[in-house]
C-alpha cells in the first residue's frame, strides 16, 4: 500500500509522542541537549549515532541541517562518550565507505551495528584508515530477514546460511 506524506508525518508524530510519554527528550540543538543533560539523574553511558543512514549522506543535507549536524558531530566527538553507529558512521558515504567531506565531519564510533546484513562499503572504512581494526567493534544484528529471501535471487544466495543461532547479534571480525 502506498502511504501519503500526511500518513507518514502522522506516524512519525505518533512515535515522537510515545517516545515523549516514556520520558524521552527531543532536542533540536546542542545547547538544548546540554541543558537537558544537566537535569538528568545519571550520566550518559553511550550515544547512538543515527544522523545519517545507509541511504543518505551528509552532503545531501541543506545548509541549515548541515550546520546542526556539524555541531552534533563535534559534540559527539568531544563528549568522550562511546558512540554506536548503525550501518555506517555518520560522515562516511554509505555507498563507498569513504569520507568525501572534511575528516573532522566523522563520528568516531566505538561500535558499529549492521542491521540484517553489513554494507559492503563498511569494509572500506578499514581499508582507507578511517577506523583501525580492533578500535571499533562491529556487530551484525538479526532483523528477521526470512531465509526464503536469500533463495529467491542468485545474488543473495551467498548469504544463505545461518548467521544467528541462540543470539540476536554476532560480533564480526575484520581480517
Amino acid at each position: 500500500k502506498e502511504h501519503s506524506e500526511e500518513d507518514l508525518l502522522a506516524e512519525v508524530d505518533d512515535e515522537l509522542k510515545r517516545y515523549s510519554d516514556i520520558g524521552g527528550k527531543i532536542v533540536n540543538s546542542v545547547p538544548q541537549l546540554e541543558k537537558i543533560l544537566k537535569t538528568v539523574e545519571s550520566p550518559l553511558e553511550f550515544a547512538l549515532d543515527r544522523l545519517q543512514g545507509f541511504d543518505s549522506d551528509i552532503k545531501d543535507l541543506l545548509e541549515t541541517e548541515l550546520d546542526q549536524v556539524i555541531q552534533l558531530i563535534e559534540w559527539c566527538n568531544e563528549s568522550g562518550l562511546p558512540m554506536m553507529s548503525l550501518d555506517i558512521p555518520t560522515g562516511l558515504s554509505a555507498s563507498s565507505g569513504t569520507n568525501e567531506n572534511d575528516n573532522t565531519l566523522l563520528i568516531k564510533s566505538k561500535y558499529l551495528v549492521s542491521v540484517g546484513l553489513p554494507l559492503s562499503s563498511a569494509l572500506n572504512m578499514y581499508k582507507f584508515g578511517y577506523f583501525e581494526k580492533g578500535n571499533i567493534t562491529h556487530y551484525l544484528a538479526d532483523c528477521g530477514i526470512p531465509r526464503r529471501v536469500f533463495n529467491s535471487k542468485a545474488s543473495l544466495r551467498k548469504f544463505d546460511r545461518r548467521w544467528f543461532a541462540d543470539s540476536g547479534t554476532i560480533d564480526l571480525k575484520v581480517v
